[in-house]
C-alpha cells in the first residue's frame, strides 16, 4: 500500500519538532501529492508499488540485501550506523570510488521523498538521525556492474527509481519511454533515455 504522504510528512514534523530543527529550505516543507503510482504500475515493468527501501549497514544479511537492489535495478538508501569507516568499506566492496558517496541524505530531502519511501525505511531513518548515523540515498547509475556489457546500451532511468528499461538501440528506448504515458512526470521522478558512451552514462 503506498503511504500517505501527509502521515509520512506528520511523522517527520513531529520528530523535528521534538529535536528542535527547522523544517524549511529550498524544497519548501509539504511533499507534493501525487496519484502517479496508479499510472506507473499500469505502464512500467518496474514496480514502484514497492517503494524505496532502506538497508542498514551492519550484522550479516546486509549485502545480500544490497545485491537484491541492485540486480532488480531498484535505487534505495543505505543508513551507515559506524560512520565514515563503514561507508569506505562499502564503496570498496561494491568497486565505487571511496569519495562516491558523499551526498548525505537529509531531513529535508526526506520532506520531498516521503511519499515515495516504504514506511518501514521511513521509521528507520528518523532512528538513524537520532542516532547520528549517515543515511546515504543510492543510484543505481553509479554502480559500475550496471554498465555494458552487463546492461545494454541504452536504458531509460528515473532519478527517483532507478533502471526502469534497457535496450540495444535508442529507438526502442524511446519507444518504451513515449508508450508509457502515464508516468508520474514530476520533476523528482521524471525518466530519461541514457547512452553509455564508453566511460559514462549520458542523458540525451
Amino acid at each position: 500500500m503506498t503511504p500517505d504522504p501527509f502521515t509520512q510528512f506528520n511523522r517527520l514534523m513531529l520528530w523535528t519538532s521534538n529535536h528542535g530543527h527547522r523544517t524549511t529550505d529550498r524544497w519548501g516543507i509539504y511533499p507534493s501529492r501525487t496519484t502517479g503510482f496508479i499510472g506507473i504500475k499500469c505502464s512500467m515493468s518496474y514496480q514502484t508499488q514497492e517503494l524505496l527501501k532502506a538497508i542498514r549497514v551492519e550484522g550479516t544479511d546486509w549485502e545480500r540485501a544490497v545485491h537484491e537492489q541492485v540486480e532488480a535495478g531498484h535505487n534505495f538508501f543505505l543508513i551507515f550506523p559506524e560512520g565514515e569507516a563503514s561507508l569506505a568499506r562499502f564503496c570498496h566492496s561494491f568497486e565505487l570510488q571511496s569519495d562516491c558517496l558523499k551526498d548525505r541524505f537529509k531531513r529535508s530531502d526526506l520532506l520531498r521523498m516521503g511519499q515515495y519511501v516504504d514506511g518501514d525505511a521511513f521509521d528507520e531513518m528518523l532512528i538513524a538521525w537520532d542516532a547520528d548515523d549517515l543515511v546515504i540515498f543510492l543510484e543505481q547509475i553509479d554502480f559500475p556492474r550496471n554498465r555494458p556489457p552487463e546492461v545494454k546500451p541504452f536504458i531509460v532511468y528515473s532519478p527517483l527509481w532507478g533502471i526502469l528499461s534497457q535496450h540495444d538501440d535508442v529507438r526502442a528506448a524511446r519507444a518504451w519511454l513515449e508508450d508509457s504515458e502515464q508516468w508520474d512526470r514530476t520533476r523528482l521522478s521524471q525518466p530519461h533515455v541514457y547512452q553509455w558512451t564508453g566511460a559514462a552514462w549520458k542523458m540525451l
